[in-house]
């Protein structure tokens, strides 16, 4: 018998068994309540589960006693079994040893399973991952050790996925050594994916620096990819910065791909740098962008660009692009400005809507012609209420300030007014969604800044992101001529 393994075993199934029975008791017992419903259960089920858990803890003692009280003639101990150089001062404990469960030990086991060309213990993989935060140093030692086993050292990686690695610096500085050392494109691809979701400012500086010299281009793509999600809004002046230092045309039309006009000044700048470049790829790229791109400035790029283009794919390209920028797409965040023109409690092209219907946090930004005192905010839904979370509003400088947050309770589609202090010089005004809170597509159709001094409706948007859309998030809208939908008015 393993009695390294048989500890937590025996221990294990009294209490998972006795938990997961008492757990799935309750779960049938307790009423049935709709998905979006978080379910609190009564205070007289919480005091018999916490008596369960101390009877289960009893009797978890009970038996690690039992154990260790065991006559030596009924254990087996264990041969000494090989162990790689990295992992040190694991020495094994004798049966009925607490050191038996040391978290060392489970490691030394851990990584001995992949020796002779073993594919690894799922069971000690589990338990080590359990003590992930505990063995840290150890396990960054596993990742950037050459002769470790691929395999080993990729279980390892995706060890680092949760949020107790969130900013740990050193944990960050050895996938970022991982990613300088270079030679395990797989482990390499997973350290940047790891980045993103535990990385930090410091970090987003440290890839960017990388980036460059990284190398096969999936590789270079995967730091661009980590530095979206660490940079959210400030991305794109990000990627500008590697498009103008990036002399191979497959990364460069790579790199366009990842604007989506988030940043307009960026966006503007890359554009202009892509109709200057010498291969055509990444000129289509960017005459294709630039057509879902309707300020004002693009328009003139567009019409500037389209005259000196040389290659007659582009430049039918760029004419497409010069009359997508004439019209209003379906679902846009721009079809929330000026007066409400879609009907209450239906899915209309005419309102925005997100790309996905439940997928979580979404956000709409509204710009207002000029700046005025304000005291409330009026978001005509036409369908699906419910979701919106918090309203902020910015002056011309753009600095958001929250005047409500909380949970919507609208059952019906409509006005939802939020009053709130007086606020003076209002711009802009941000709405903020939980999509996941309601069933269904979460449309505005219109959204009215009022105060003292008058109402007005918005003549400029942009969102996260809009139904149908390919890619992140939605095209910035300033600046807009609104006259061609709304009227000399804005309506």
């Amino acid at each position: 018998m393993r009695w390294n393994g048989a500890i937590p075993l025996l221990i294990g199934g009294v209490v998972g068994g006795a938990a997961g029975g008492a757990c799935a008791a309750w779960l049938l017992a307790a009423p049935l309540r709709p998905a979006t419903t978080v379910a609190v259960p009564p205070p007289d089920r919480l005091e018999q589960l916490a008596r369960r858990v101390a009877e289960l803890e009893r009797d978890a003692d009970a038996a690690l006693a039992a154990v260790a009280s065991a006559p030596a003639a009924q254990r087996t101990e264990l041969d000494p079994a090989p162990r790689l150089p990295a992992i040190e001062g694991a020495a094994r404990a004798g049966a009925g040893d607490p050191a038996a469960l040391d978290p060392r030990r489970l490691l030394a086991e851990y990584v001995a399973s992949f020796e002779g060309g073993g594919e690894g213990s799922d069971f000690f993989r589990m338990a080590v991952a359990a003590y992930a935060w505990t063995l840290r140093r150890d396990l960054h030692a596993i990742v950037l050790d050459r002769a470790a086993p691929d395999a080993l050292r990729l279980q390892v990686l995706a060890m680092f996925g949760g949020g107790s690695f969130r900013g740990d610096a050193e944990t960050i500085d050895a996938l970022l050594e991982l990613l300088r050392a270079g030679g395990f494109e797989a482990a390499e691809l997973q350290a940047l994916a790891l980045l993103g979701r535990i990385g930090d400012r410091r970090t987003a500086e440290l890839i960017e620096a990388l980036a460059p010299a990284l190398t096969p281009l999936r590789v270079r793509a995967a730091a661009w990819d980590a530095l979206v999600a660490l940079c959210e809004r400030g991305a794109e002046a990000v990627l500008l910065r590697l498009l103008e230092r990036e002399s191979d045309a497959e990364a460069q039309e790579q790199l366009l791909r990842r604007f989506h006009g988030v940043d307009a000044a960026a966006t503007l700048r890359a554009l202009e740098l892509a109709s200057r470049l010498a291969d055509r790829s990444p000129r289509l790229r960017g005459a294709t962008l630039i057509g879902t791109q309707r300020d004002a400035a693009f328009v003139a790029l567009a019409h500037e660009w389209h005259g000196r283009e040389p290659d007659d794919e582009v430049r039918a390209r760029l004419a497409a692009a010069l009359e997508e920028q004439k019209a209003l797409p379906a679902w846009h965040e721009l079809q929330a400005c000026g007066e409400p023109n879609a009907p209450i409690g239906n899915d209309d092209q005419r309102a925005w809507a997100p790309a996905t219907a439940d997928g979580g946090r979404e956000w709409i930004e509204l710009d207002y012609a000029a700046a005025q005192v304000a005291d409330r905010v009026t978001i005509h839904q036409t369908c699906t209420p419910g979701a919106i979370v918090e309203v902020a509003v910015a002056g011309r400088d753009g600095n958001f300030r929250s005047v409500w947050s909380g949970r919507e309770r609208a059952a019906t589609a409509g006005p939802f007014t939020v009053r709130f202090d007086r606020q003076d010089d209002v711009a802009r005004v941000r709405v903020v969604l939980d999509t996941a809170l309601t069933s269904g597509w979460n449309e505005i159709d219109a959204v009215q800044l009022a105060g003292p001094d008058g109402a007005a409706w918005a003549s400029g948007a942009r969102a996260s992101s809009r139904y149908g859309q390919v890619g992140g998030a939605s095209a910035t809208a300033r600046e807009f001529d609104f006259a061609r939908f709304f009227g000399r008015d804005g309506r």
